[in-house]
Protein backbone atom coordinates (compact mmCIF):
# COMPACT_ATOMS: atom_id res chain seq x y z
CA UNK A 1 0.00 0.00 0.00
CA UNK A 2 3.17 2.27 0.16
CA UNK A 3 6.22 2.73 -0.89
CA UNK A 4 8.11 1.10 1.78
CA UNK A 5 6.25 -1.63 2.15
CA UNK A 6 7.21 -2.18 -1.72
CA UNK A 7 10.49 -2.26 -0.83
CA UNK A 8 10.79 -5.33 1.67
CA UNK A 9 13.16 -7.74 -0.45
CA UNK A 10 13.32 -6.33 -3.65
CA UNK A 11 16.47 -4.43 -3.50
CA UNK A 12 19.98 -6.36 -2.06
CA UNK A 13 21.23 -4.92 0.68
CA UNK A 14 18.32 -2.87 1.58
CA UNK A 15 16.11 -4.11 4.64
CA UNK A 16 12.94 -2.94 5.56
CA UNK A 17 10.96 -4.13 9.05
CA UNK A 18 7.39 -3.72 9.49
CA UNK A 19 7.12 -2.47 13.42
CA UNK A 20 3.28 -2.62 13.23
CA UNK A 21 0.37 -4.89 12.23
CA UNK A 22 -2.43 -1.91 12.30
CA UNK A 23 -3.96 -2.06 9.14
CA UNK A 24 -2.69 1.26 7.15
CA UNK A 25 -0.12 2.27 9.40
CA UNK A 26 3.39 2.69 8.10
CA UNK A 27 5.61 2.04 10.73
CA UNK A 28 8.40 0.55 8.14
CA UNK A 29 12.42 0.86 9.52
CA UNK A 30 14.53 0.87 6.58
CA UNK A 31 18.20 0.03 6.80
CA UNK A 32 21.16 -0.42 4.09
CA UNK A 33 23.87 -2.36 4.61
CA UNK A 34 22.72 -3.01 8.28
CA UNK A 35 22.54 -0.83 11.42
CA UNK A 36 24.85 1.80 12.47
CA UNK A 37 24.37 1.47 15.93
CA UNK A 38 21.59 -0.07 18.19
CA UNK A 39 19.96 3.20 18.65
CA UNK A 40 18.88 3.64 15.48
CA UNK A 41 15.90 4.14 14.53
CA UNK A 42 15.51 3.40 10.48
CA UNK A 43 15.61 7.28 9.90
CA UNK A 44 17.92 9.44 8.89
CA UNK A 45 18.51 11.64 11.97
CA UNK A 46 19.10 8.06 14.00
CA UNK A 47 21.01 5.68 11.32
CA UNK A 48 18.93 5.24 8.61
CA UNK A 49 19.22 6.49 4.77
CA UNK A 50 18.67 10.02 3.76
CA UNK A 51 15.92 10.00 1.31
CA UNK A 52 15.53 12.70 -1.49
CA UNK A 53 12.67 13.43 -3.33
CA UNK A 54 13.28 15.44 -6.40
CA UNK A 55 16.48 16.43 -5.07
CA UNK A 56 14.10 17.79 -1.35
CA UNK A 57 15.13 16.04 1.63
CA UNK A 58 11.46 14.71 3.06
CA UNK A 59 9.68 11.27 3.56
CA UNK A 60 8.45 8.82 1.76
CA UNK A 61 5.00 7.95 3.49
CA UNK A 62 2.99 10.30 1.10
CA UNK A 63 4.16 8.91 -1.94
CA UNK A 64 2.06 7.01 -4.34
CA UNK A 65 3.77 4.03 -5.84
CA UNK A 66 2.42 5.08 -9.07
CA UNK A 67 3.93 9.15 -9.13
CA UNK A 68 7.25 7.90 -9.26
CA UNK A 69 9.41 7.13 -11.97
CA UNK A 70 12.98 6.44 -11.42
CA UNK A 71 14.06 4.68 -7.73
CA UNK A 72 17.82 5.12 -6.71
CA UNK A 73 19.67 3.67 -3.96
CA UNK A 74 22.82 4.67 -3.03
CA UNK A 75 25.33 2.65 -0.36
CA UNK A 76 29.19 3.28 -1.79
CA UNK A 77 31.00 5.59 0.29
CA UNK A 78 31.98 7.42 -2.76
CA UNK A 79 28.38 8.10 -3.94
CA UNK A 80 27.41 9.38 -0.52
CA UNK A 81 30.45 11.69 0.60
CA UNK A 82 28.58 14.40 -1.09
CA UNK A 83 26.01 14.19 0.67
CA UNK A 84 28.09 14.53 3.88
CA UNK A 85 27.23 13.23 7.30
CA UNK A 86 23.47 12.61 6.44
CA UNK A 87 24.68 10.19 3.89
CA UNK A 88 26.68 7.79 5.84
CA UNK A 89 24.35 5.40 6.09
CA UNK A 90 23.18 5.32 2.26
CA UNK A 91 20.74 7.51 0.23
CA UNK A 92 17.28 7.13 -1.58
CA UNK A 93 16.67 8.91 -4.68
CA UNK A 94 13.41 8.86 -5.84
CA UNK A 95 12.45 11.01 -9.12
CA UNK A 96 8.57 11.62 -9.56
CA UNK A 97 7.00 11.55 -13.19
CA UNK A 98 6.94 14.93 -15.15
CA UNK A 99 5.10 16.70 -17.93
CA UNK A 100 5.66 15.25 -21.21
CA UNK A 101 4.94 17.46 -24.85
CA UNK A 102 1.61 16.46 -26.24
CA UNK A 103 -1.95 16.39 -26.03
CA UNK A 104 -3.20 15.77 -22.00
CA UNK A 105 -2.76 11.79 -21.27
CA UNK A 106 -5.51 10.35 -18.96
CA UNK A 107 -4.36 7.04 -16.91
CA UNK A 108 -6.31 5.10 -14.86
CA UNK A 109 -5.11 2.38 -12.33
CA UNK A 110 -7.25 0.11 -10.11
CA UNK A 111 -5.18 -2.57 -7.51
CA UNK A 112 -7.05 -4.81 -5.27
CA UNK A 113 -5.43 -6.72 -2.70
CA UNK A 114 -7.41 -10.27 -1.34
CA UNK A 115 -6.29 -11.10 2.77
CA UNK A 116 -7.33 -14.68 4.08
CA UNK A 117 -5.82 -16.45 6.73
CA UNK A 118 -3.47 -19.39 5.82
CA UNK A 119 -3.66 -20.99 8.87
CA UNK A 120 -4.37 -20.91 12.62
CA UNK A 121 -3.79 -23.42 15.52
CA UNK A 122 -6.70 -25.62 16.60
CA UNK A 123 -8.50 -24.58 20.04
CA UNK A 124 -10.66 -26.10 22.57
CA UNK A 125 -14.14 -25.39 23.84
CA UNK A 126 -15.07 -23.83 27.15
CA UNK A 127 -15.57 -28.03 28.22
CA UNK A 128 -12.62 -29.64 26.84
CA UNK A 129 -10.64 -26.47 28.36
CA UNK A 130 -11.80 -26.87 31.91
CA UNK A 131 -11.87 -30.89 31.41
CA UNK A 132 -8.03 -30.79 30.64
CA UNK A 133 -7.60 -27.96 33.35
CA UNK A 134 -9.42 -30.65 35.79
CA UNK A 135 -7.20 -33.76 34.36
CA UNK A 136 -4.18 -31.49 35.29
CA UNK A 137 -5.08 -31.02 38.99
CA UNK A 138 -5.72 -34.42 39.57
CA UNK A 139 -2.59 -35.33 38.23
CA UNK A 140 -0.46 -33.09 39.76
CA UNK A 141 1.32 -32.69 43.37
CA UNK A 142 -1.07 -32.00 46.57
CA UNK A 143 -1.33 -28.49 46.15
CA UNK A 144 -3.76 -27.06 48.09
CA UNK A 145 -4.42 -23.80 46.22
CA UNK A 146 -4.69 -25.39 42.83
CA UNK A 147 -8.11 -27.25 43.99
CA UNK A 148 -9.57 -23.61 44.12
CA UNK A 149 -9.53 -23.97 40.51
CA UNK A 150 -11.13 -27.41 40.00
CA UNK A 151 -14.60 -27.36 38.32
CA UNK A 152 -17.16 -29.74 39.55
CA UNK A 153 -18.84 -31.98 37.09
CA UNK A 154 -22.37 -30.04 37.48
CA UNK A 155 -20.81 -27.06 36.88
CA UNK A 156 -18.44 -28.28 33.78
CA UNK A 157 -22.12 -29.54 31.87
CA UNK A 158 -23.34 -25.91 32.22
CA UNK A 159 -20.91 -24.83 29.59
CA UNK A 160 -21.61 -27.22 27.35
CA UNK A 161 -25.50 -27.77 28.00
CA UNK A 162 -26.96 -24.32 29.64
CA UNK A 163 -30.14 -24.96 30.87
CA UNK A 164 -31.42 -21.14 30.47
CA UNK A 165 -30.26 -17.93 28.29
CA UNK A 166 -29.17 -16.61 31.70
CA UNK A 167 -26.46 -19.68 32.34
CA UNK A 168 -25.38 -19.24 29.17
CA UNK A 169 -23.63 -16.00 29.51
CA UNK A 170 -22.82 -17.30 32.97
CA UNK A 171 -20.93 -20.56 31.72
CA UNK A 172 -20.07 -19.08 27.83
CA UNK A 173 -18.92 -21.11 24.96
CA UNK A 174 -17.39 -18.37 22.64
CA UNK A 175 -15.58 -19.56 19.13
CA UNK A 176 -13.41 -16.43 19.60
CA UNK A 177 -12.10 -17.42 15.76
CA UNK A 178 -15.21 -17.05 14.62
CA UNK A 179 -16.39 -13.59 16.32
CA UNK A 180 -13.03 -11.89 15.81
CA UNK A 181 -11.85 -13.13 12.21
CA UNK A 182 -13.26 -12.26 9.05
CA UNK A 183 -13.23 -14.63 6.00
CA UNK A 184 -11.38 -12.30 3.67
CA UNK A 185 -10.43 -8.60 3.75
CA UNK A 186 -9.71 -6.45 0.40
CA UNK A 187 -7.34 -3.30 -0.17
CA UNK A 188 -8.18 -0.65 -2.46
CA UNK A 189 -5.89 1.04 -4.49
CA UNK A 190 -7.25 3.62 -7.57
CA UNK A 191 -4.73 6.48 -9.26
CA UNK A 192 -6.12 8.76 -11.21
CA UNK A 193 -3.32 10.38 -13.31
CA UNK A 194 -3.00 13.61 -15.97
CA UNK A 195 0.06 14.89 -18.27
CA UNK A 196 1.00 16.54 -20.86
CA UNK A 197 2.14 19.76 -22.13
CA UNK A 198 3.86 21.90 -25.18
CA UNK A 199 6.94 23.85 -25.57
CA UNK A 200 6.28 26.69 -22.74
CA UNK A 201 5.00 24.38 -20.13
CA UNK A 202 4.74 20.92 -18.97
CA UNK A 203 2.09 19.31 -16.60
CA UNK A 204 1.95 16.20 -14.73
CA UNK A 205 -1.21 16.00 -11.82
CA UNK A 206 -2.48 12.92 -10.24
CA UNK A 207 -5.03 11.43 -7.44
CA UNK A 208 -4.97 8.78 -5.15
CA UNK A 209 -7.12 7.06 -2.93
CA UNK A 210 -6.09 3.90 -0.88
CA UNK A 211 -8.03 2.06 1.80
CA UNK A 212 -6.43 -0.98 3.44
CA UNK A 213 -9.19 -3.58 5.67
CA UNK A 214 -8.37 -6.21 7.78
CA UNK A 215 -9.41 -9.41 8.70
CA UNK A 216 -9.85 -8.55 12.45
Amino acid sequence: TNVQEALQGNLPGVTAIQGSGVPGQNNVKIFIRGRSSWNSNGDANSGGPLVLVDGVKRSMNDIDINDIESFSVLKDGSATAVFGVEGANGVILITTKRGKTGKAQLSLSVNTTLKMVSQLPEKLNSFDAITQANSAILRELAVADSWGDYTPASILEKYRNPATLEESFIFPNVDWEEELIKDFAQDYRVNLSVRGGNKTAKYFGSLAYTTVDDIF
